[in-house]
Order: structure tokens, then C-alpha cells, then sequence
């Protein structure tokens, strides 16, 4: 009874881990898109900004961009 406890605790630990490495990766990948974005406009507009993206189930749905004094 107890091993069958423990198996199924390592089980959902091990799944929330996974998911969370791919969350992880996402918003490593996000804030590079981000800063990529942010960089190339602050070159050809010459203001700094901010991007922001909104990805909903694998889909880009919205993207912020906030130019900063303005």
C-alpha cells in the first residue's frame, strides 16, 4: 500500500516537472523574441521600447510595443 502511494507521488512529481521545463523554455524563448524585437526597433526607430508577446495555445495572438518617453 505504501509503495503504491510513493510510486504514484514520484508520478505526479516528475509530471509537474516536465511541464514546467517546457514553460520554462517558452518564456526563455518569449523574452528573446522580445529583446530581439526591442533591439531592432530601437536601431531603426531610435527610441528605446518594449516588446511584449501573447501566445495563446501555440498561436501568437498580440504583440505590445511601448516606445519608452513617449
Amino acid at each position: 500500500m505504501m509503495n503504491r502511494i510513493l510510486q504514484s507521488i514520484v508520478a505526479v512529481v516528475l509530471t509537474v516537472a516536465l511541464c514546467a521545463c517546457d514553460a520554462i523554455d517558452s518564456m526563455q524563448n518569449g523574452f528573446a523574441h522580445s529583446s530581439a524585437v526591442s533591439a531592432e526597433l530601437e536601431k531603426s526607430v531610435g527610441l528605446k521600447s518594449f516588446v511584449g508577446f501573447n501566445w495563446n495555445n501555440g498561436f501568437l495572438t498580440q504583440v505590445t510595443v511601448t516606445f519608452e518617453g513617449v
